[in-house]
Parts: C-alpha cells; structure tokens; sequence
C-alpha cells in the first residue's frame, strides 16, 4: 500500500494510465459486443408472414397499434398448410366496405364476391346496399388491387381476373397487412389507370392451353 506521504507525481501518472487504460478496454469491450437481435414476431404470426413469402408474396406489416394491424384476421393453418385471408372489399359506386374474416387462399375470387351479391337467405340487406353490383352482374364487374408504393397523384391498380384463385392473384404483388379488393361498375373502369401484370397474361394463357404430358 502507498501511504499518502510516498503518493508521488509519477505515481499517480501511474494510476491515472492504469484507469485510462481501463476506460480502453471498457469501450472496446462494448463496441465488439453483437448486437442484439430484432424483437421477433409470435411464432403464428412468423409461420404467416414466411408462409405468405414463400407463396411469391411481397407481405408487409404495420406497427402495432396501426388500425389495419389490429385489424387483420388472416392466419396460417399448419394442419392444412393453407393461409386464410382477410379481405377488405371496396364498392366505390355504393360507397360501402366489407370484410371478409377468413378466405382460403385455394379460392376462386369470383365465388368470394358472388357471395355478397347473391340470393342466399340472410342477405338482403347487403344486396340492397350493393343493389347496382347485383343489377349489373358479376360478369361485368371490374376487380382491381392498389398497387402499393405509388404516387398519390398518379394510384396505379392491378386488374385480377375473378376465375383466378387468390393464391395466384396474389403472387407477386405488395401485400401491406391483408389484401383491399376494388369493385368497380362498368361505366367506372375509365377513372383507373389499370396496369396488366406479366405474370397475369402468362397464368391467363395457361389457362387457355390444355396441359400435355407428351415431349
């Protein structure tokens, strides 16, 4: 122990390198620590949003708390290795919205919306509200999907073809929490710039072209 008659310059040079020294290593220390991984997502929420990417799938999430968040329904069923979407459809025309909780992805869009404007008991009052949708039939209705990331001036859409099933349609597009489906009239087809996606012309010739198993 130095007392502190003997407690000299050089020897409090001494300990002051020694503290310095140590401050050093200290921040060298914190600097080379790994960094702390990301906050995860809730492992059925993970299975989701890998599930929707694998599927082609450019799926985005919200912050917590966004109203769209707490919205959306769609899940992943692992027993069926099926997602089941949540769908907000649109009626611009009507100025109505609807939602559907659970959609299986291995379904024809067209036999979604045929069932908000169809006979079925118990929905008359969705048919009147939606009553010139109904009159002018689903043959001849329009369905568009925004595309994402656009300019607020100039809004782009997909055109998806209802005999389509939604895995297909949704393949390939930016998908920001759960799909928002436009329904248009005929006589508003020309308010949207309406974009043909190069996957739906080829999976539309596909269609059209019988499978062959000959070489």
């Amino acid at each position: 122990m130095v007392t502190l008659s003997d407690f000299t310059e050089r020897q409090l040079l001494s300990d002051y390198k020694f503290l310095e020294e140590a401050a050093r290593l200290h921040d060298v220390a914190q600097r080379s620590e790994a960094p702390r991984p990301a906050r995860q997502l809730p492992l059925g929420l993970q299975n989701f949003v890998d599930e929707a990417q694998r599927r082609g799938v450019k799926y985005e999430l919200l912050p917590p708390g966004m109203q769209r968040r707490k919205q959306n329904s769609s899940r992943f069923d692992r027993r069926s290795r099926t997602i089941f979407w949540h769908i907000h459809w649109h009626f611009p025309a009507a100025k109505e919205s609807v939602h559907d909780l659970r959609v299986s992805e291995q379904t024809p869009l067209k036999q979604i919306l045929q069932q908000h404007i169809s006979l079925a008991p118990g929905n008359s009052v969705k048919r009147h509200a939606l009553r010139l949708y109904v009159e002018a039939g689903l043959e001849n209705l329009q369905i568009l999907m925004k595309k994402e990331y656009c300019p607020a001036n100039k809004p782009e859409f997909h055109h998806l073809d209802v005999d389509m099933f939604l895995r297909q349609l949704l393949s390939g597009k930016v998908v920001i929490e759960f799909p928002v489906l436009i329904v248009l009239l005929p006589e508003e087809k020309k308010n949207y710039s309406i974009m043909q996606d190069a996957a739906d012309v080829r999976e539309s010739n596909a269609k059209e072209e019988p499978f062959s198993t000959t070489l």
